[in-house]
């Protein structure tokens, strides 16, 4: 369940995401609008290595579920791999 907040949220930070200039850093910019700037490109720079392991939380946490939407998508049963 928390993976797929931990999603929502990847995706809502993405889209509300202010202005395109990410490296926009100036000399004399207050401390607080610094770390906010820094804040943006830390969590950018992150975003994918998170919904890879939000995404894989959430797959093994729901694993019937997940393979009756890939049986349902795909042509077929999803094969299981020998222990």
């Amino acid at each position: 369940m928390f993976g797929f907040l931990l999603i929502f949220l990847i995706v809502s930070g993405l889209f509300l995401y202010p202005s395109k200039k990410i490296f926009n850093f100036r000399q004399g910019e207050k401390p607080g609008v610094r770390c906010y700037r820094l804040h943006i490109v830390i969590g950018l720079f992150t975003a994918l290595f998170l919904f890879l392991i939000a995404f894989t939380g959430c797959y093994f946490g729901f694993k019937k579920e997940f393979h009756t939407v890939f049986e349902s998508v795909s042509s077929g049963k999803a094969l299981q791999p020998a222990p």
